[in-house]
């Protein structure tokens, strides 16, 4: 076995411990002197690198006099471009670049950029860095200011690195390719199951709001309604307005871990439709002023701006005294309406297809309360209204139960995949070939041939 230093662990028989700055370049410069101003270049925004599949869209290019007067990262054919900035760091935003236009690329300045010798695997390296042990190492050497932290140059330089013969290096990649093709077709008919699912759940609202769910119920009840129309015998029209004893929106104040008053529901304390009361925060509130505000079970909430524009929250359950935040609307339904049943529509496509019309505004789209009040719904009668809720939630239940097995499918897999990179770099994925060139070997050439380039 080799040597080892400080926190390193033992590697097999032709492996040695380098680091980057040893045998490779990192964040390489380039003679921007040398570039003729007109020639076409690639350019790559972080948002063109997908997150821990290594795909990359090099589809946009830009003329260099666009580009050579800011500080854009420059790379080449070949290079490996590490994110170095939270959150992309963490999420595994790494890739090769290949096909660059004109052989050259720009992108974002927060790249690090790793260029090899043509006598290492690139898809070697590239593994490496996307195993998530060495994200979260890299996490734990970041600087800089917080929600903005950054993977330092000096870090990536001296960072430890196992370095296995280059045959071994070619087989370990064979090898993880092989595992990541079969686990990725895996991990695909999962999220085809997901996406039927999501198909499933929007076919079930449909029928129900087409009052379909309880044709049956109605044959047995048709004594008991009207009919009218295009909608099933006892159903009509209605906008929220119709429905509702009020809608307005929720109370302006800062929010706070000190319990100085009741809890104050903001859109980011509504997760995956339900609320952990014990972290939403506090806020300072008159009597007066807690008494228009307070929540109370079947008000229904609406996120009216920000990415989850149209989200409803259905209070439920035993809950604290709390109020709700600005950024939201309450809608306090009248006693005869069934606020399930309105909720439940507040799922369905035609619900989303009417936010999506009435949405205002470009940088940060919003819904007011005039608009949510302008939504049409079909009403059944209260019986009905049960009825239909009860049909749902039993296929629905069916339906959440198969996501929460493919959820718990997907983190498994994704399991999986980390396994097999750390096997792979600690030589047990593989077996070891004592003909092999040992790594020491090639490095030492990697070496010269760097010193002579300098």
């Amino acid at each position: 076995m080799s040597e080892t230093g400080v926190g390193m662990s033992e590697l097999p028989d032709g492996w040695v411990w380098t680091t980057l700055e040893e045998v490779n370049e990192l964040n390489p410069r380039i003679d921007k002197q040398s570039i003729d101003d007109d020639l076409e270049v690639t350019f790559l925004p972080m948002k063109n690198v997908e997150e821990l599949s290594g795909k990359i869209d090099l589809s946009e290019t830009k003329r260099f006099s666009e580009l050579k007067r800011k500080s854009y990262t420059p790379f080449q054919d070949g290079d490996i471009l590490f994110a170095k900035v939270t959150p992309c760091m963490e999420n595994g935003k790494i890739a090769i670049a290949h096909d660059l236009k004109n052989g050259i690329g720009f992108g974002s300045t927060e790249f690090h950029v790793i260029r090899l010798s043509e006598e290492q695997s690139k898809r070697f390296f590239f593994f490496y860095f996307l195993q998530q042990k060495f994200r979260q190492e890299a996490k734990r050497a970041m600087t800089g200011a917080v929600g903005l932290l950054r993977v330092p140059t000096d870090y990536m330089r001296r960072v430890p690195i196992p370095i296995p013969p280059l045959s071994e290096q070619h087989r370990i990649v064979t090898k993880i390719e092989e595992l990541f093709t079969k686990l990725d077709a895996g991990i695909n008919e999962l999220h085809k199951a997901q996406s039927q699912l999501k198909r499933y759940r929007q076919s079930v609202l449909k029928a129900a709001f087409e009052g379909k769910l309880t044709e049956t119920w109605r044959a047995v009840d048709q004594a008991k309604i009207e009919p009218t129309g295009d909608l099933p015998n006892g159903w009509i029209w209605v906008t929220v307005e119709k429905i509702a004893q009020k809608i307005h929106y929720g109370y302006t104040e800062s929010a706070t871990n000190d319990p100085i008053g009741p809890k104050f529901l903001r859109i980011t304390d509504i997760q995956n439709n339900s609320v952990n009361w014990d972290s939403v925060p506090y806020c300072q509130i008159d009597e007066i002023k807690q008494q228009q505000y307070l929540l109370k079970e079947n008000d229904l909430v609406f996120a009216r701006t920000g990415a989850t524009v149209g989200k409803s929250f259905l209070i439920q359950g035993s809950i604290p005294d709390a109020v709700f935040a600005s950024y939201l609307i309450r809608i306090i339904l009248k006693e005869e309406i069934n606020a399930k049943f309105v909720y439940t529509f507040f799922q369905s496509q035609s619900y989303w297809t009417q936010i999506h019309q009435g949405k205002v505004g470009s940088g940060q789209p919003n819904v007011n309360a005039k608009i949510l009040s302008q939504i049409t719904l079909p009403l059944p009668s209260p019986m009905e209204q049960q009825a239909i809720v009860s049909e749902v939630e039993s296929r629905l239940s069916v339906a959440d139960e198969v996501e929460k097995t493919i959820t718990a499918e997907l983190k498994r897999a994704e399991q999986l995949r980390q396994s097999i990179l750390k096997k792979a770099f600690s030589g047990e994925l593989v077996p070891q070939d004592p003909n092999d060139e040992p790594a020491s070997v090639l490095l030492e050439r990697i070496k010269v041939q760097k010193e002579i380039v300098l």
